[in-house]
């Protein structure tokens, strides 16, 4: 599997150093799988994220911890009422806090990657260079956030997007290659960016020769033949009747990653499932996940999603950043006059994953094959649209989440919303 991320906030005046990595990690025994959840799972910001924007695209897929990052880094510069949207939009209670929990949720993402499952996350805010940062601000996000600030001359705007552009490939190891165009960042003094890349492969690989053709249901009426994936392994599962779905969870060899998918026993059910989840009903049904045989079939995907935050963000009540009365005091030097001007414009986003047989594209099956195998207790057989999400088990931490409708469609953006922010489900 190979999963990439990059987001960009645009800012219209002022406004990240790479975690920590080590992906050479020396494994001298096969990691452990097993499995209960973490008592602090997720955010409740997570799932309405998911809730608002898969009403408006057939595949979703969004990196809610890397979105709540850069929130807390804009956070943490704040005062007055747009201090108050944060708090309440994403239920922090002080900025002390606050910074430990990213932190912890940082490090521990980072100790579970290793060669076999590569997990990047940059950070970096740019600066324009006749701008000078608050000496407090800049140590803070580099030591909490793992955040650089870069001086950057905007006034040169091919030049500025060049290096923007050149960090967004570097970070996504070539995947993201343009993150913005020079026109975009005309007049611009400060853009905060953030890129996530994971590269994993399955504990259990999906045997190549078990691969078919099958038919995948796009609505109960309608369906497309695409290749679908299948192994015969012991996993975690279980069939919520509260969620009226099936629940897999695939673990990634040596590591404490896993991919969740959440299918619905009906063939049109996702819809009414993405309205009826939330935080709490999904926490608890993980707990009674068992270890069982299963025979797996799902299937192979690719592709990209694009998507403007302005408008769900304005919905869930972050308003004044994006007005001129915002409120940025603490992250860079000067009089009110020019303080004032710290105005998000839009926070945009580029995803994109892919799932093959091995996990990964760039990494060769490593794992025994397994036969066949008597005595199935249960089969999960994703032949229509599911919901999906990517976590780091011990601390609960959901770093991907989204949805597929139709595994053929790969390049999907989700512009601006031009309508009513008060209605966007």
């Amino acid at each position: 599997m190979l999963l990439y991320f990059a987001l960009a906030i645009f800012i219209s005046f002022v406004t990240s150093q790479t975690v920590p990595t080590n992906y050479n990690v020396d494994i001298t025994q096969e990691y452990s799988d097993s499995y209960y959840p973490s008592i602090q799972w997720s955010d409740s910001f997570d799932w309405k994220l998911l809730k608002v924007l898969a009403n408006q695209s057939s595949n979703v897929l969004i990196s809610p911890l890397s979105l709540r990052l850069v929130l807390a880094i804009l956070y943490e510069g704040s005062s007055g009422s747009t201090q108050r949207e944060f708090e309440q939009g994403l239920k922090f209670s002080k900025k002390s806090t606050v910074r430990e929990q990213f932190k912890e949720s940082l490090n521990s993402l980072q100790r579970s990657a290793n060669s076999d499952n590569v997990l990047k996350i940059s950070t970096n805010l740019f600066l324009d260079s006749e701008i000078e940062p608050k000496d407090n601000y800049a140590d803070l996000i580099k030591t909490y956030y793992y955040t650089d600030v870069v001086g950057t001359n905007f006034s040169d705007t091919v030049t500025a997007s060049d290096e923007i552009n050149s960090w967004a490939s570097q970070a996504t190891f070539g995947l993201v290659p343009h993150l913005i165009d020079s026109d975009s960042i005309k007049d611009m003094t400060m853009l905060l960016a953030n890129a996530v890349y994971f590269k994993g492969l399955w504990k259990h690989h999906f045997p190549k020769e078990n691969t078919h053709i099958d038919k995948f249901y796009i609505t109960p009426e309608q369906s497309i033949y695409i290749p679908f994936m299948s192994v015969t392994e012991q996993f975690y599962y279980y069939e919520s009747t509260l969620l009226d779905a099936k629940i897999l969870r695939l673990p990634y060899k040596n590591s404490d990653f896993s991919m969740f998918i959440v299918l619905p026993l009906s063939k049109g059910g996702l819809p009414d499932l993405i309205r009826r989840i939330n935080l709490a009903d999904l926490h608890r049904e993980l707990y009674s996940l068992n270890k069982k045989l299963i025979q797996v079939s799902i299937p192979k995907f690719k592709f990209r999603f694009k998507s403007s935050y302005s408008s769900v963000l304005k919905y869930f009540g972050f308003r004044t950043m994006f007005q001129n009365t915002a409120s940025f005091p603490k992250i860079a030097k000067g009089n009110t006059t020019v303080l004032r001007k710290i105005v998000i414009n839009d926070i945009l986003q580029t995803t994109g994953i892919e799932i093959d047989e091995e996990g990964s594209i760039a990494y060769a099956a490593t794992d025994v094959i397994i036969g066949n195998k008597i005595g199935l207790s249960d089969t999960f057989n994703a032949t229509q649209p599911f919901l999906f999400f990517i976590q780091e088990d011990k601390e609960g931490v959901v770093f991907y989440v989204g949805k597929v409708e139709n595994p053929l469609l790969q390049d999907l953006e989700l512009k601006p919303i031009q309508k009513d922010d008060d209605n966007l489900t």
